[in-house]
């Protein structure tokens, strides 16, 4: 329902109290007949929920979907037709709410709410691909389709807070990123300094009989990616502790620069895996290098990381 405001003739008022103003497109002021309309059926409490279980069965239908599906088949056509369908009630669904609200001019026209940014590209992407489907094969298109799921955002309640607030929190959140890139680099260089060349030395495959020091270091096929101390080999009987040209996980375990040590760091403060690498760094140099892992999984892990979440959650309670 729609009711005449103060003004008659200029203005009107929904029953969920919002005021259209002006002429949307220039045409249709907003008491005449066909902005009226367009006005009740936006402000029906029935609107969004029907819009949202229309891209909520869309993004089941795109999960169903397989490029490795044959064409031709019974599958295909369904799916075809619900995307057709579902484009054309989201292309209503824009041009009821650009007729309700305005294009672009005017406080509260469509463009003018950031939200529908992505209604809008979404659907003109989908247009674009249906007049013109050799379009289609572009990566942009296909990449669009995958946008769908993010306009469920706006509709979900409470939804459009949180979004908001994360990127109002942008700019704390970069100086969080900063000092997190501080943090990883300074751990870093205490790997470095700590562990550099350590990893290279670890016990070779029973049946070795190289040289295997730096000046000939042992081949790969006899690595037993099992970390030792040249001055205190404590490799199985049979074994020797050799000198490898690339450290333990195909080189991707090493401490021997700054760069290598900070992703260590990255992985280490995420908790993934962060043990192996302090076991093999403990045989290769002494038990006492737990002082320097333990610090960084306790303040890049447990505080640096958490400074995301505390940023996030001070601007939500804003």
């Amino acid at each position: 329902m729609v009711r005449a405001a103060a003004k008659p003739g200029e203005d009107a008022v929904g029953r969920s109290g919002r005021v259209y103003a002006g002429k949307s497109l220039f045409l249709f002021g907003a008491r005449s007949t066909p902005r009226k309309q367009a006005i009740s059926i936006v402000e029906s409490p029935l609107f969004d929920p029907f819009i949202l279980l229309v891209i909520l069965g869309n993004c089941a239908l795109m999960a169903w979907n397989s490029p490795l599906d044959p064409p031709g088949t019974q599958k295909a056509a369904l799916i075809g037709t619900c995307e057709h369908v579902a484009l054309a009630i989201f292309t209503a669904e824009m041009v009821v709410k650009v007729l309700s609200f305005g294009f672009v001019l005017g406080r509260g026209a469509y463009l003018r709410d950031p939200w529908s940014w992505l209604d809008f590209v979404v659907v003109m992407l989908g247009i674009v691909s249906f007049f013109v489907p050799w379009l289609g094969n572009f990566s942009i298109i296909r990449a669009a389709r995958a946008m769908r799921p993010l306009r469920a955002l706006k509709r979900v309640p409470g939804m459009p807070l949180l979004i908001e607030s994360i990127i109002a929190s942008f700019g704390q959140l970069l100086n969080v990123a900063i000092l997190c890139a501080l943090s990883f680099i300074v751990f870093g260089i205490f790997g470095v300094e700590l562990l550099k060349g350590k990893l290279h030395w670890r016990c070779a495959a029973p049946g070795f009989d190289g040289v295997g020091d730096m000046d000939f270091p042992a081949s790969d096929e006899f690595d037993s990616e099992e970390a030792c101390n040249p001055d205190a080999p404590s490799c199985a009987d049979g074994s020797r502790c050799v000198y490898f040209e690339e450290d333990p996980g195909a080189d991707t375990v090493s401490f021997d620069s700054v760069l290598k040590a900070s992703i260590w760091v990255m992985q280490a403060a995420t908790f993934n895996d962060w043990t192996d690498p302090m076991y093999l760094s403990m045989n290769a140099y002494s038990p006492w290098v737990l002082v320097y892992f333990l610090p960084v999984v306790c303040v890049v892990g447990f505080f640096v990381f958490n400074l995301f979440l505390a940023v996030v959650y001070d601007e939500f309670k804003r």
